[in-house]
Order: structure tokens, then sequence, then C-alpha cells
């Protein structure tokens, strides 16, 4: 046999007395004393009690209006008491789910100040995304109780080629990918202050700069990625690398990782070979490689937030190129009630 789900309780209809809650000086039945001795009295002692119908029809009443309360509903609903509602109670009211965020919580939810949030665990409120490169303060969707930040740093530019002659090539790596950092978050986030860090910036045969930090208040922090070197131009076959090392992020307790390098730039020969790609942050890909030829060119940008910048190139008896820029980092923030 099913379950049975009191949609009705019982003794809807019937005659029944409401359950006393103190104890009753009279010895009758109550919610803290329960059926006292003097029912187990012999019927001829003048103190026994016979346990009544509507009695027994208001106890079970009760009872099942509260576990129909339950099925119905998932929750009690609201209602106000003596002592408030305990924290983290959940209840109904007005057709709502909310859970209190106070001990003895006397406030009524829904009202302008109440101690409740709507009580769907875990549900997502918004998604905030900071792109712009700077500061902000961050200031929690009303109802956010956690969150989960995402920090990507900044990504270095590209290498600048050095001026070339015949016979030589200054081909150079990518610049590297910013670190990333990802952290959930409890408490104390309300007013943070929210960094974006700027991409590096490419410079004329010069090494490309390094990304900026992207970083909220001091709980994660994701340095910028470093930008890719400058190489003199020499006789191929060559390969120029990044010998700098990543920096992971910091505070994140759920991911932490250094960005990806930026690829080494290579010639076979003079006119044969290619710059570095930018490396890929945790978003994607950074700036493509450009193939050398008897020429120059300047790298090309990071594409993906975080990412780095593609090298540039010198070839055969050229100038000066700047590597491509890196992309600026981004903060993305999960609200959570």
């Amino acid at each position: 046999m099913a379950t049975r789900i009191y949609k009705t309780p019982f003794a809807a209809t019937g005659d029944k007395e409401v359950l006393a809650t103190a104890d009753q000086p009279d010895g009758k039945v109550s919610l803290q004393a329960g059926w006292t001795p003097d029912y187990e009295l012999p019927n001829d002692n003048a103190n026994y009690r016979p346990v009544g119908r509507a009695e027994m029809n208001g106890v079970f009443n009760e009872l099942s209006a509260a576990l129909g309360e339950m099925q119905l509903n998932g929750f009690a609903k609201w209602q106000a008491m003596d002592g408030g509602w305990p924290q983290n109670a959940h209840v109904l009211h007005n057709g709502v789910a909310y859970r209190s965020t106070a001990d003895t919580n006397v406030s009524e939810p829904g009202a302008a100040g109440a101690s409740w949030v709507e009580a769907a665990s875990g549900r997502l409120l918004s998604v905030r995304v900071f792109s712009t490169v700077g500061t902000t303060t961050y200031t929690p969707t009303p109802g956010t109780t956690s969150i989960v930040v995402e920090a990507q740093g900044g990504g270095g530019a590209g290498g600048g080629a050095q001026s070339s002659t015949a016979g030589t090539s200054s081909v150079c790596p990518g610049g590297n990918a910013g670190s990333y950092g990802k952290s959930r978050i409890v408490s104390g986030f309300s007013g943070a202050t929210v960094t974006v860090g700027a991409g590096g910036v490419g410079a004329l045969g010069d090494s490309g700069g390094n990304g900026g930090t992207s970083s909220f208040g001091a709980l994660v922090s994701a340095p910028g990625g470093q930008g890719g070197l400058s190489y003199i131009a020499t006789s191929p076959p060559l390969v120029n690398i990044n010998a700098t090392a990543q920096t992971a992020a910091s505070g994140g307790n759920i991911f932490n990782a250094p960005g990806g390098r930026g690829q080494p730039g290579a010639a076979v020969a003079v006119a044969f070979g290619g710059t570095g790609d930018g490396g890929a942050s945790v978003y994607g890909s950074g700036g493509r490689a450009i193939g050398l030829s008897n020429g120059t060119s300047n790298g090309t940008p990071g594409v993906a937030p975080g990412s780095g910048g593609s090298g540039s190139y010198s070839s055969g008896g050229h100038g000066t190129a700047a590597g491509g820029a890196g992309a600026p980092g981004i903060v993305i923030v999960w609200e959570y009630a």
C-alpha cells in the first residue's frame, strides 16, 4: 500500500479538542506532559480520566495536519512563534520558500530587512563578468550567500624582433598567458575590490610587456603572463624560446594554475620558419604565429581573455617589429543564493 498523503487531516470534520501546550493543573493531556498518570488510575478513583474521543481526534488531527503540510509543501508554513525561528530553518510563506539567516528570527519572510533569503539551495542568482581593465567595487546581488570567483590575469605581449641583416633573422616567441585561479567564497566578499589586469603591450625590437594581475580583493590573485623575449638576428637555423618561468595564481581554493607558455620562434632559413604562438589561457588560444618571409611583421594580439600575443620577426635585412599585444584578463563572479 502506498504511503498516505495527508491532503485531508485526520478528523477534519469530527469533534476535536485543541491540544494544550503547557502542563494542565487538572492533569489533562498536553503537549508537554502527554497522557498524564491520571489516565492510568482505576476507573473508581476520583482522579481517573478516560481517554476522550475529542481528545484523540484533536491529537491525531494536529499531527496529520503538520505531516500533510510538509508532504505537500516541502517546508512548514511560516508563522510568528515565541522565541523565533532558528538559523537555517526553512519555511514557506506566500508561496515562496525561505531560509532563516539568523537565530531567534522573529521577522516575517519577504519584509524589508527580514533575516530570510529565498531557500532554493545552491540556486544561481547571477553571473557577473568584469572585463574592463582597472578596478571596481563588488556589490553582491541581494540574496547572495556564496560566490564562485574566476580570476584570469592579463596575457603577455609577444617578443619584438630586432633589426636583421642579409642572411640573418630575428624570430621571437609568443607571450605567456596569464595565470588562473578559481575559488568558492562564503563570507567577506561584499565590498571587495575587483581588479582586471591589462594585457601586455608589444614593443619595437624589445621584449613584450608583461600582463597585469587580476584579483578579487585579497582572496584570489592571478598574476599576468610574462612577455615574450626579444632576440637579436642570427643566421638560421635557430629556435628562440621563452626562458621565464610561469607563476600560478594564489588563493583559489578550487583551482590554481599558471598560464600557457608562448611558443618558440624558429627559422630553418631566412625566408622559412615562423614566430611563436601566444600562450593559451583557460579561456582559449593566444595570437596566431606568423610565417617567415624576407621582410618584417608585427605579432598578432591574444584572442581569448588572458592569452598571450604572438611573436614578431625581421628577416633578410629589415627593421624592427613589435610583438602582438596580450589580451586583457577577466574576473567572473558566480552568485548563489
